[in-house]
């Protein structure tokens, strides 16, 4: 999505496929926002990628997403990072990330 629309020779905008730019997405409400993520995700899955190869990064921060605190989206069901980790019994240098369903 970086430039895109060829703001600077510097830096070439790139997609996964052949001769296609990245899809940038708008939106103008909070309601437009949820939507179009769950329009997105539903477009990288008809491509043929699994929800365990998805990530949904959002540019608003913890304090301000739309999306964080959902439980899902669509009919998907969100997870985030917790910010902590839990010891993994396997080993006491391995660690796992502690995840949640939504914020609560």
């Amino acid at each position: 999505m970086i430039n895109a629309l060829a703001l600077t020779p510097s830096i070439r905008s790139m997609n996964p496929y052949a001769c296609e730019l990245p899809e940038i997405r708008t939106y103008e409400s909070d309601a437009q926002l949820v939507h179009s993520t769950e329009a997105a995700i539903a477009s990288v899955l008809a491509r043929g990628y699994s929800l365990a190869d998805i990530v949904v990064i959002t540019g608003r921060g913890r304090d301000r997403s739309v999306l964080l605190d959902r439980r899902a989206i669509g009919a998907w069901t969100t997870r985030c990072f917790t910010g902590t980790f839990e010891r993994n019994g396997a080993s006491c240098a391995a660690f796992r990330w502690a995840w949640s369903y939504g914020i609560t």
